[in-house]
């Protein structure tokens, strides 16, 4: 794989964050869970918005097909119940209870996404640039927040990548055998018990009302999305605490080393007049500095998140 010519760039810093997040971007914006665009440059991948472009339309689709799911329950609603033997009134309640909540989640959600579009792209500007701080801290390379086999730290990026990817198969797999669990006791109970079965209701009605059951289980459970972008920020701070916790345990490594091959001289302190003490010759006293610092800006980090999460801005 060739080199980034510019690692230690924002935009190479973006692209690799990006490449983190890839599948968890690219599906929630087929639900229409997210509607900032990927947009590739001479530079690199970065995230854009424009309200002309496939994301807002799948918001727009996946909001509209809500839509009709709730007027279709509104007028066929009980029928649907009855249809699936929930004639009790509570049963019939707690299924309309269902309804109007995942239908209120959805909707809630898209919409609140689609006007808060521009604070979500500056929210993802403010991170990169405060996680750049970090990634080019060092010229030689030791704090580069990236997946490259090249990096240092690479495996701690490649493993958030890992986690994330089988975290949505994980959840995908899951949705998936839920549909293929409706369909299939739907053609059972058709093929094997039809005889016990309501003439009240024909079979393309059932079809329709299986259909629409399913769509809110669907729909319901792409929710779990949400929390993939609400921790991802977190996942890659944890993976820089990780780094500037290796690059500490290098440092005092080091520091043990050279005190084991006499690598100090003696000084006498200034405040001490009569005290002489150990000053390593070779102290790489810039290396424990920028982990210091890098720690106070995971910290910054973290504050700017937690606000920005509970302003329901973070994604």
């Amino acid at each position: 794989m060739e080199i980034d010519t510019k690692p230690l760039s924002r935009s190479s810093l973006e692209t690799n964050l990006i490449s983190i997040i890839s599948l968890g971007s690219r599906i929630s914006q087929f639900i229409g869970y997210f509607p900032l665009s990927t947009s590739k440059t001479s530079d690199g991948t970065k995230f854009t918005f424009s309200w002309v472009s496939l994301p807002i339309l799948s918001s727009l689709a996946v909001l509209a097909f809500q839509i009709f799911l709730a007027v279709h329950w509104f007028l066929f609603g009980k029928r649907i119940s009855i249809m699936h033997n929930l004639t009790r009134s509570t049963e019939q309640y707690a299924s309309n209870m269902t309804a109007v909540l995942i239908c209120f989640q959805v909707t809630f959600k898209i919409s609140v996404h689609l006007f808060a579009s521009r604070r979500m792209l500056s929210y993802w500007e403010t991170l990169v640039t405060d996680l750049n701080q970090i990634s080019s801290s060092d010229l030689l390379g030791n704090f580069v927040i990236s997946v490259e086999s090249w990096t240092k730290h690479g495996q701690l990026f490649r493993s958030v990548r890992a986690s994330l990817r089988h975290a949505i198969r994980g959840s995908l797999a899951l949705i998936g055998a839920l549909v293929v669990h409706n369909f299939a006791m739907f053609c059972i109970v058709h093929l094997f018990f039809r005889e016990r079965l309501s003439s009240e209701f024909s079979f393309q009605e059932r079809a329709t009302g299986m259909l629409i059951v399913t769509a809110w289980n669907i729909m319901g459970s792409l929710n779990v999305f949400q929390t993939i972008w609400v921790t991802f920020p977190i996942q890659i701070v944890n993976a820089c605490l990780e780094m500037i916790t290796a690059e500490l345990s290098e440092f005092n490594e080091q520091e043990k080393f050279r005190e084991r091959e006499d690598l100090f001289v003696t000084s006498k302190t200034s405040i001490l007049k009569n005290d002489l003490v150990k000053v390593s010759k070779f102290q790489d006293e810039e290396k424990l500095h920028l982990c210091i610092l890098n720690y106070h800006r995971v910290v910054k980090i973290l504050r700017k998140h937690e606000s920005s999460a509970g302003n329901g801005v973070a994604f």
